[in-house]
């Protein structure tokens, strides 16, 4: 196989590779090297690489074509030049190199530690979920003894503090 062949395999492979496993690495490159927003950098695709640039596309048709300095000697630099600028978007865009691509909801006794802060935050987002006549309070607060003393007492310091 010549040279040229070669290259043109190496040049396939990388293409394919950075679109099936890294395109988060690819919006990330537009959003940082190339000013876009990432929702302008969406679904990005790489279309072409040479050893000084890479030609990258967005979901909206959109081309970006931006150097890669200093430009690389051989393909083999490829995989290290391009963890490089991924890791040079990541500290620019101030964002983490842990990227959370799937949402595993709470079992067990996390789901019921999840419900419990939920309806906590629930709850006191509202002064009134804690008067008499409220669902919270005729549900299950109107049964706790000593309840509406401190109710009582909080509607003084309240009313106290108006005047």
């Amino acid at each position: 196989m010549d040279q040229s062949t070669e290259d043109e395999a190496a040049k396939e492979r990388i293409i394919k590779h950075m679109n099936s496993d890294h395109q988060d690495s690819l919006i990330r490159y537009l959003e940082h090297f190339c000013h876009l927003s990432s929702f302008s950098a969406r679904n990005a695709k790489l279309e072409r690489v040479t050893l000084d640039s890479l030609s990258i596309s967005t979901g909206n048709g959109n081309s970006y074509l931006f150097p890669i300095q200093p430009a690389m000697n051989a393909w083999s630099e490829a995989r290290a030049r391009f963890a490089d600028l991924d890791a040079q978007a990541l500290e620019g865009l101030g964002r983490s190199d842990i990227t959370v691509k799937k949402y595993r909801k709470p079992t067990g006794f996390m789901a019921v530690v999840f419900a419990a802060v939920l309806l906590t935050y629930i709850a006191f987002s509202r002064r009134s979920n804690f008067q008499p006549g409220s669902s919270l309070y005729n549900m299950l607060l109107g049964h706790v003894k000593g309840i509406d003393q401190v109710v009582k007492e909080e509607e003084m310091k309240k009313g106290g503090a108006k005047h």
